[in-house]
């Protein structure tokens, strides 16, 4: 998905504070709202929020406690909420004003460009940066979008890439196969734990 990082909105100051994040003040990113106070915020925004794992400056129990029931309130109106109370915003005409708002594209300064179509217009973008579709396995390469193809057919790790992703795959199974089998041989130890007692227990009977 385009996000704000590839592109920047055309007169800010004039867009409708309704149609405004009130966590990262920017216009709503695939909008979530609270099913109990009606607040609305970006799916990433909201998301961060109640998700953090870490307390990196606070220390006493107090202070942690305070903290992790904060991370479980509405940042509007701090009515106790969790991350499952909240639904995707579906109302059309909500979502067609986000959509239809101007942006300029921050790789080749194309300006008004409804947001809703950027994606579209980043795809074929040629000033777009991009990564070597090897990256994962360590290629550092990036360029335009122009040079892309020039990379990838000199690139040595894109040609070992299919063995390698054959390879992680057959490893990824076998390891499901070893999990599976030691499900199965601590089972069998239970069963035969309990076969123990049992005849342990008749044998004490039987003297």
């Amino acid at each position: 998905m385009a996000t704000s990082n590839s592109y920047e909105y055309i007169n800010e100051r004039s867009i409708n504070e309704e149609l405004l994040c009130s966590i990262c003040t920017d216009p709503f990113e695939d909008p979530l709202c609270a099913n109990q106070c009606g607040h609305t915020f970006c799916r990433k925004c909201i998301t961060d929020t109640f998700c953090r794992k870490c307390i990196t400056d606070t220390f006493c129990r107090k202070c942690i406690t305070d903290t992790f029931r904060d991370m479980s309130r509405c940042p509007t109106c701090r009515h106790d909420l969790k991350l499952e109370d909240f639904h995707p915003v579906t109302i059309r005409p909500f979502l067609n004003q986000l959509n239809q708002l101007l942006v300029k594209c921050k790789w080749c300064s194309q300006s008004n460009i409804e947001r809703g179509n950027f994606k579209d217009h980043l795809s074929n973008c040629v000033e777009e940066i991009l990564s070597c579709p090897a990256a994962n396995l360590k290629c550092d390469w990036k360029g335009k979008r122009d040079k892309i193809q020039d990379h990838v057919s000199i690139c040595p790790l894109i040609k070992v890439q299919p063995m390698i992703v054959e390879l992680t795959d057959l490893v990824k199974q076998q390891s499901e196969q070893i999990r599976c089998l030691d499900t199965l041989v601590k089972q069998q130890l239970g069963q035969i734990r309990f076969l123990y007692t049992i005849l342990e227990t008749q044998a004490k009977h039987n003297q």
